[in-house]
């Protein structure tokens, strides 16, 4: 199995596959001529375009035809309209049986569920409790991070966040932050575990001035600064460095702070790895705090850095 990837935008999902199929091969900056006389160097049989008439669309390079079946998947729920692309792989939902022949300029290859390869598995874990401040399918808490009403003082083993506290804001007009640890000190039984990844400022402001960097790429790095700002919860309002969040840590009573690599815990982007930097701060720490009912928690087995 080949993938040809067409930007270097770094992902988990980009780093899960690269480890499991045959063949990653980036074509990123590459015309879409010389990109398809590299596909067609190496023999492939059949080309699957993941992007349709979305960005960075693959499809002027499947006008030169690299392969002798080429199709397309998931990117875009519409027909492409072109003439070299052979077969739509779609399900009865997405391109209804009774109009299928009118829509696509494609032959239709049906598969028999629902062709979105997405799911919400991935971020369950048995006997922990998703919560997020939108009401989306997987979640089972609709709260705020400051606002875990509802959940007894000294009742919980571990939180776990992946890249949230940067949301918060800071300072006597903002004291998100503050108030959101204090939060999760409160619930957390005493010795419980508060795992937390954050971007690491240091890492990414060396990055943002880095002179190699194409203007494409320092423009992700200033977005993962600052947020992606797709919805009106999704802006950074402060940075962290080691320093910066073991201080608010030991402001709020958490203590035996320890920097990690990685958790092992959940695929998500506190292992995010951008121009081979990891770029987010990994810490546990524990709740120290006086209680007849002390929790012994069972870390996984991090990767110290």
């Amino acid at each position: 199995v080949y993938c040809f990837g067409l930007t270097d935008a770094p992902s988990w999902w980009r780093t899960n596959i690269t480890a499991e199929v045959d063949h990653m091969i980036s074509l990123h900056g590459v015309n879409h001529q010389e990109a398809a006389s590299a596909i067609y160097s190496h023999g492939i049989h059949v080309l699957v375009d993941l992007n349709g008439h979305t960005l960075h669309s693959g499809l002027p390079i499947f006008s030169h035809r690299p392969a002798p079946v080429q199709m397309t998947f998931l990117g875009y729920p519409l027909t492409t309209g072109s003439s070299f692309i052979d077969y739509f792989i779609v399900d009865p939902v997405s391109a209804s049986p009774l109009h299928v022949h009118d829509s696509f300029s494609e032959k239709v290859i049906y598969l028999p569920h629902n062709y979105i390869v997405n799911d919400h598995k991935q971020v369950y874990r048995q006997g922990w409790t998703v919560v997020n401040i939108q009401p989306l399918p997987h979640v089972d808490l609709v709260r705020e991070m400051k606002h875990l009403h509802g959940i007894a003082d000294s009742s919980v083993t571990a939180i776990y966040s992946s890249h949230a506290l940067e949301h918060c804001g800071y300072g006597a007009h903002a004291a998100d932050v503050e108030a959101t640890l204090a939060e999760w000190f409160r619930v957390l039984k005493p010795g419980g575990a508060l795992f937390v990844s954050v971007p690491d400022l240091s890492v990414l402001a060396t990055l943002f001035v880095d002179p190699t960097l194409t203007p494409h790429e320092r423009f992700h790095v200033m977005r993962m600064i600052y947020g992606g700002q797709v919805d009106a919860h999704d802006f950074h309002k402060v940075g962290f460095n080691k320093d910066i969040l073991n201080s608010f840590l030991a402001q709020a009573g958490f203590c035996n702070v320890t920097t990690v690599r990685s958790f092992g815990l959940f695929q998500d982007t506190s292992d995010l790895v951008f121009h081979n930097k990891s770029i987010s701060l990994n810490v546990i720490a524990k709740a120290c705090k006086p209680g007849d009912d002390v929790v012994s928690v069972n870390l996984p087995s991090p990767t110290a850095t």
